[in-house]
């Protein structure tokens, strides 16, 4: 559970902690909110750019299919027929 800073202080004055001492607690807990905002921010960054690398790994995929269709000639994968006519005579014949 967090507290308010306004709560923090009131515990301070509760459990009867000397205003020197109170000071001093009282610097640690703004530096741990500021330091809670900078981690939830670089977790933040690192969500965006790991969603960036997802992106350029799908885009770099897609890519990838698209050159094997072009070397191949602008053939679809799976099998291919083709019909071609005899012009030559059998060695049997």
């Amino acid at each position: 559970m967090s507290l308010t800073f306004n709560q923090f202080q009131v515990e301070l004055r509760r459990r009867g902690i000397k205003e020197q001492e109170a000071y001093l607690f009282t610097l640690i807990y703004e530096r741990l909110i500021e330091t809670e905002k900078l981690v939830m921010m670089n977790a933040h960054v690192l969500e965006e750019l790991t969603n960036s690398v997802a992106s350029f790994v799908q885009i770099s995929e897609g890519m990838q299919k698209e050159l094997r269709l072009v070397r191949r000639g602008g053939v679809p994968d799976g099998v291919d027929v083709e019909s071609v006519a005899w012009d030559k005579k059998l060695d049997d014949e």
